[in-house]
């Protein structure tokens, strides 16, 4: 029968208080929680990649949820889905910062949002259902979670992807005026050896020994074009957007390239 027991002459316990299983630490529980962060942070540094961490805390903070059955499942469910959704797009911006993955970023940034605007929209909506404090309390914490997490990724995550874009810009910058510069300094070796410009793209690509390269605009990769005007003269031409050309005359060379606007 319940009740209490004297064990070895010492005071009285109630051998009957429940004990819960689930919100007990134990030291091997510490231990793995350690390792687990550890190791989250060991392939972070490793892939150079800030968003493994932070889906980590995402899914700790999911797990502990569901674990200790302190806010509603399905919203949850939606919110992490949502939450998820926001860091791959960092992800893919990180891995491409073209202007094609900067469209592909925003439509899956905006998928993210509206998912987690429900999952926060439905958090205070099961709290409302519930007469359990706790219930009630972890719901409400839930949703301001969500919300934290959606103004995260607003004011960091937007930003971070705006340091991205320039940075790659610049780095392009850089690099592209070294490659028209090479290859203008290619093409005269070439005109210089053989005695006549190459007779058509696929001729010069050949003496070159490489494929024409690409520019970009911050936006766009654009291709590089080479042409033949005459025995002796050539030009080296790339477009961006339609809008204006650039173009290097052997004719001319101390003009460098010259853009022409339509």
């Amino acid at each position: 029968m319940p009740g209490r027991s004297k064990i070895d002459g010492m005071v009285d316990v109630d051998i009957d208080t429940p004990v819960d299983v689930a919100a007990r630490f134990s030291v091997r529980g510490l231990l793995a929680f350690t390792s687990g962060v550890g190791a989250v942070m060991a392939v972070a540094v490793a892939l150079g990649s800030p968003e493994v961490p932070a889906v980590a805390v995402v899914l700790c903070i999911a797990w502990m949820t569901w674990r200790f059955n302190v806010a509603s499942r399905v919203p949850l469910c939606v919110a992490v889905i949502g939450a998820l959704l926001l860091i791959g797009a960092l992800l893919l911006f990180r891995l491409n910062a073209s202007f094609g993955a900067a469209i592909v970023v925003l439509q899956i940034s905006f998928v993210g949002t509206v998912t987690m605007a429900v999952a926060a929209i439905s958090f205070p909506v099961c709290a409302a259902l519930y007469r359990q404090k706790r219930l009630v309390i972890g719901n409400l914490l839930a949703m301001v979670l969500t919300l934290a997490t959606w103004a995260l990724w607003l004011f960091g995550g937007m930003s971070w992807i705006g340091a991205l874009h320039n940075a790659e810009s610049d780095r392009r910058a850089v690099e592209d005026a070294q490659t028209l510069q090479q290859l203008v300094d290619d093409a005269h070796r070439i005109l210089q050896k053989h005695g006549r410009a190459p007779e058509n793209q696929q001729e010069f690509e050949a003496l070159l020994g490489r494929p024409m390269p690409t520019v970009y605009d911050g936006g766009d990769e654009w291709p590089v074009s080479y042409q033949r005007i005459g025995e002796n003269s050539f030009q080296l031409h790339y477009e961006m957007w339609a809008t204006d050309d650039h173009i290097y005359s052997s004719t001319n060379p101390s003009a460098g390239w010259v853009q022409h606007y339509y």
